[in-house]
C-alpha cells in the first residue's frame, strides 16, 4: 500500500499569523539635535553633574594626629576614660602651678589658703568644654601645632578671692578693661568683679579658673573629635560615634 505523500509549499510568516507584520525600523536619536520644547533634565542628572566632592572632615585634627604618630603613640579611648583622665591631669597641673602664680601676683598666704579649700569643695562645679581657638604660642600642650583646632579646658567657676591692699594694678585692669586676665603655661587665671552688690566686700573679686587638658575639633554637626596628653608621654584620642579618625 502505497503511502500519500502530501506536498506542500513553504509557508510565509504572513499566511500562518495574518495579524503580524513586518516592524519598521525606529529612527535613530541624533544626539547633536537640539531639545525639544517641554523637555526638561531630570533633577538627579542635574545633581549628579553639579555635586561637589565630599569635604573631609576633621582635616585639622588629622594632621595633628600624623605628625604625632611619629614622635608618640596615639591611643582610641572610650569617653569615660577621657573626661577622667583630663579632669585628674587638670586637678594636678592647678595644684602644681597654682600657688607660684597667685605668689606672682602678690595674692596672701591666708587668701590663697581660702581659695584652695573653696577648690576643694568644688569638685561637683567643675567642667571640660571648648574655649578659644588653640594658638601656637601654647604648643607646650603638643610637641607640634595645627591649625583650626581649639582648646579643650577644664574649668573651676565663680570663685571667691580676696586680693589685699597690694594689688592695686588688678583693681585697675578690671576698671578699665573689665577683667584682668594672668595666663601661665597650661593655666588660665580671670578675675573679674562680682556682678551683685551684695556680694562680699570690695577687696575679693570673683575668679574663674581654666587648665589647657588638650585640643577639638568639631565639625558642622557637632561632632567632636578630641585629643589630650596622658602621663605616660603618649596621647588619647576620643571621638563620637562614626568618624574615622586613622590612629
Amino acid at each position: 500500500m502505497l503511502e500519500e505523500v502530501i506536498r506542500t509549499k513553504p509557508l510565509k510568516p504572513r499566511e500562518i499569523l495574518p495579524q503580524v507584520g513586518p516592524v519598521s525600523p525606529y529612527p535613530r536619536i541624533d544626539p547633536q539635535q537640539p531639545k525639544q520644547e517641554g523637555y526638561t533634565r531630570s533633577q538627579a542628572d542635574t545633581k549628579t553633574e553639579q555635586e561637589s566632592p565630599v569635604r573631609r572632615r576633621f582635616t585639622a585634627m588629622r594632621r595633628l594626629i600624623d605628625q604625632l604618630k611619629e614622635l608618640a603613640q596615639v591611643f582610641r579611648v572610650d569617653y569615660t576614660t577621657a573626661d577622667k583622665e583630663m579632669q585628674d591631669q587638670g586637678l594636678a597641673i592647678t595644684e602644681e602651678i597654682l600657688i607660684d602664680q597667685l605668689l606672682k601676683l602678690k595674692i596672701s598666704l591666708t587668701s590663697i589658703e581660702e581659695l584652695l579649700q573653696q577648690l576643694r569643695q568644688h569638685s561637683s562645679g567643675i567642667t571640660l568644654g571648648p574655649g578659644q581657638q588653640l594658638s601656637s604660642g601654647r604648643t607646650n600642650l603638643f610637641p607640634v601645632h595645627s591649625e583650626g583646632l581649639s582648646e579643650y579646658l577644664l574649668r573651676f567657676a565663680d570663685l571667691q578671692i580676696k586680693i589685699g591692699p597690694n594689688n592695686r594694678a588688678i583693681v585697675e585692669e578690671i576698671n578699665n578693661e573689665g577683667r584682668f586676665v594672668f595666663e601661665q603655661d597650661r593655666l588660665r587665671l580671670n578675675f573679674r568683679r562680682f556682678n551683685s552688690l551684695t556680694e562680699p566686700t570690695d577687696d575679693a573679686l570673683r575668679l574663674n579658673i581654666s587648665v589647657l587638658v588638650g585640643a577639638i575639633e568639631t565639625d558642622e554637626t557637632g561632632r567632636r573629635a578630641i585629643l589630650y596628653p596622658r602621663p605616660k608621654q603618649d596621647f588619647g584620642l576620643y571621638a563620637d560615634k562614626q568618624i574615622d579618625l586613622s590612629i
